[in-house]
Protein backbone atom coordinates (compact mmCIF):
# COMPACT_ATOMS: atom_id res chain seq x y z
CA UNK A 1 0.00 0.00 0.00
CA UNK A 2 0.77 3.80 -0.45
CA UNK A 3 -0.58 6.73 0.84
CA UNK A 4 -1.71 9.69 -1.75
CA UNK A 5 -2.83 12.65 -1.47
CA UNK A 6 -4.61 14.99 -4.26
CA UNK A 7 -6.69 18.55 -3.62
CA UNK A 8 -9.93 16.56 -2.30
CA UNK A 9 -9.58 12.87 -0.91
CA UNK A 10 -6.49 11.56 1.08
CA UNK A 11 -6.28 7.88 0.76
CA UNK A 12 -4.43 4.65 0.17
CA UNK A 13 -4.03 2.71 -2.72
CA UNK A 14 -3.87 -1.26 -3.31
CA UNK A 15 -1.14 -2.34 -5.26
CA UNK A 16 -3.25 -4.46 -7.86
CA UNK A 17 -2.95 -5.81 -11.65
CA UNK A 18 -4.43 -6.65 -14.48
CA UNK A 19 -3.77 -10.55 -15.56
CA UNK A 20 -4.45 -11.30 -19.44
CA UNK A 21 -7.01 -13.93 -19.06
CA UNK A 22 -8.84 -13.75 -15.57
CA UNK A 23 -8.56 -9.73 -15.26
CA UNK A 24 -8.30 -7.44 -12.36
CA UNK A 25 -6.45 -9.05 -9.19
CA UNK A 26 -4.93 -8.18 -6.32
CA UNK A 27 -1.64 -10.01 -5.11
CA UNK A 28 -2.14 -13.06 -3.06
CA UNK A 29 -1.42 -16.51 -3.00
CA UNK A 30 -1.08 -19.74 -0.87
CA UNK A 31 0.56 -20.30 2.32
CA UNK A 32 3.24 -23.18 1.92
CA UNK A 33 3.36 -25.74 4.88
CA UNK A 34 5.40 -24.21 7.64
CA UNK A 35 5.88 -20.64 6.15
CA UNK A 36 4.12 -17.90 8.46
CA UNK A 37 1.20 -15.56 6.02
CA UNK A 38 3.95 -12.63 6.35
CA UNK A 39 6.24 -14.41 4.67
CA UNK A 40 4.04 -16.16 1.88
CA UNK A 41 2.94 -12.18 1.70
CA UNK A 42 6.37 -11.33 0.78
CA UNK A 43 6.76 -14.23 -1.86
CA UNK A 44 4.27 -13.45 -3.47
CA UNK A 45 4.62 -9.75 -4.33
CA UNK A 46 8.21 -11.22 -5.10
CA UNK A 47 6.78 -13.76 -7.44
CA UNK A 48 3.88 -12.12 -9.42
CA UNK A 49 5.47 -8.72 -9.24
CA UNK A 50 8.59 -8.65 -8.76
CA UNK A 51 9.02 -6.67 -5.45
CA UNK A 52 11.44 -6.93 -3.01
CA UNK A 53 9.78 -5.69 -0.29
CA UNK A 54 9.44 -6.16 3.87
CA UNK A 55 6.30 -6.15 6.16
CA UNK A 56 5.52 -2.84 7.98
CA UNK A 57 2.34 -3.32 9.44
CA UNK A 58 -0.95 -5.70 9.95
CA UNK A 59 -3.57 -4.55 8.30
CA UNK A 60 -6.72 -7.32 8.97
CA UNK A 61 -7.80 -10.72 7.89
CA UNK A 62 -10.72 -11.45 5.92
CA UNK A 63 -12.39 -14.84 5.41
CA UNK A 64 -13.21 -14.79 1.51
CA UNK A 65 -17.13 -15.37 0.77
CA UNK A 66 -16.49 -16.48 -2.56
CA UNK A 67 -13.74 -19.11 -1.42
CA UNK A 68 -14.17 -19.79 2.25
CA UNK A 69 -10.39 -19.11 2.63
CA UNK A 70 -8.63 -16.06 5.14
CA UNK A 71 -7.08 -14.03 3.44
CA UNK A 72 -4.21 -11.65 5.37
CA UNK A 73 -3.96 -7.92 4.46
CA UNK A 74 -0.47 -6.35 5.25
CA UNK A 75 0.67 -3.17 4.55
CA UNK A 76 4.75 -3.54 3.17
CA UNK A 77 7.75 -1.30 2.02
CA UNK A 78 9.04 -2.11 -1.13
CA UNK A 79 13.23 -2.08 -1.21
CA UNK A 80 12.76 0.86 -3.87
CA UNK A 81 10.41 3.19 -4.94
CA UNK A 82 7.39 1.68 -7.10
CA UNK A 83 5.84 3.61 -10.26
CA UNK A 84 1.75 4.56 -10.94
CA UNK A 85 2.21 1.90 -13.22
CA UNK A 86 4.58 -1.13 -15.00
CA UNK A 87 4.59 -4.90 -16.29
CA UNK A 88 6.33 -7.84 -14.66
CA UNK A 89 6.55 -11.18 -16.74
CA UNK A 90 5.65 -13.68 -13.96
CA UNK A 91 6.78 -17.80 -13.89
CA UNK A 92 3.25 -18.81 -12.90
CA UNK A 93 1.00 -21.19 -15.54
CA UNK A 94 3.75 -20.87 -17.93
CA UNK A 95 4.26 -17.32 -17.92
CA UNK A 96 2.48 -14.12 -17.99
CA UNK A 97 2.65 -10.31 -18.63
CA UNK A 98 0.94 -8.83 -15.49
CA UNK A 99 0.05 -5.14 -15.97
CA UNK A 100 0.27 -3.23 -12.31
CA UNK A 101 -1.11 -0.46 -11.07
CA UNK A 102 -2.57 1.48 -7.69
CA UNK A 103 -5.83 0.84 -6.80
CA UNK A 104 -7.44 3.47 -4.69
CA UNK A 105 -8.58 2.61 -0.71
CA UNK A 106 -10.50 5.81 0.80
CA UNK A 107 -9.57 6.79 4.03
CA UNK A 108 -11.21 10.34 4.33
CA UNK A 109 -14.37 9.47 5.97
CA UNK A 110 -16.44 12.79 5.11
CA UNK A 111 -16.02 12.03 1.37
CA UNK A 112 -16.08 8.15 1.15
CA UNK A 113 -19.77 7.84 0.84
CA UNK A 114 -19.77 9.57 -1.94
CA UNK A 115 -16.51 8.41 -4.23
CA UNK A 116 -17.29 4.32 -3.23
CA UNK A 117 -20.84 4.77 -4.44
CA UNK A 118 -19.13 6.20 -7.51
CA UNK A 119 -16.36 3.66 -7.88
CA UNK A 120 -18.31 0.90 -7.20
CA UNK A 121 -20.74 1.55 -10.16
CA UNK A 122 -17.46 2.11 -12.51
CA UNK A 123 -14.10 0.41 -11.76
CA UNK A 124 -15.59 -2.38 -9.26
CA UNK A 125 -17.35 -4.42 -11.83
CA UNK A 126 -14.30 -5.01 -13.42
CA UNK A 127 -13.12 -7.12 -10.38
CA UNK A 128 -13.81 -10.75 -10.05
CA UNK A 129 -16.23 -10.56 -7.24
CA UNK A 130 -13.70 -12.20 -4.44
CA UNK A 131 -11.49 -9.24 -5.16
CA UNK A 132 -14.24 -7.28 -5.10
CA UNK A 133 -15.76 -8.04 -1.91
CA UNK A 134 -12.00 -7.90 -0.47
CA UNK A 135 -11.75 -4.21 -1.86
CA UNK A 136 -14.98 -3.54 -0.12
CA UNK A 137 -13.75 -5.30 2.96
CA UNK A 138 -10.69 -3.21 3.02
CA UNK A 139 -12.56 0.24 2.49
CA UNK A 140 -14.70 -0.20 5.51
CA UNK A 141 -12.54 -1.81 7.57
CA UNK A 142 -10.08 1.27 7.34
CA UNK A 143 -13.23 3.17 7.45
CA UNK A 144 -14.14 1.51 10.75
CA UNK A 145 -11.04 1.63 12.81
CA UNK A 146 -10.11 4.24 15.11
CA UNK A 147 -8.62 7.22 14.63
CA UNK A 148 -5.26 6.48 16.50
CA UNK A 149 -5.15 3.27 14.66
CA UNK A 150 -5.20 4.74 11.27
CA UNK A 151 -2.92 7.41 12.49
CA UNK A 152 -0.70 4.52 12.79
CA UNK A 153 -0.64 2.86 10.14
CA UNK A 154 -0.95 5.83 7.85
CA UNK A 155 2.34 6.86 9.78
CA UNK A 156 3.98 3.85 9.28
CA UNK A 157 3.28 3.92 5.84
CA UNK A 158 3.82 7.36 5.08
CA UNK A 159 7.57 7.11 6.48
CA UNK A 160 8.55 4.47 4.12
Amino acid sequence: MRQHLNAKIKYLEILAFGHPLAGLQLVKGTIELGKLPTQAALRELREEAGIQASVICHLCNQKNAATGQLWHFYGCHASKVLPDQWQFFTQDDGGYWFEFFWHPLVINRSQQTDWLANESKTVLKDWHSMFQQALQFLQQRLTAISSDELDRILSSIRHC
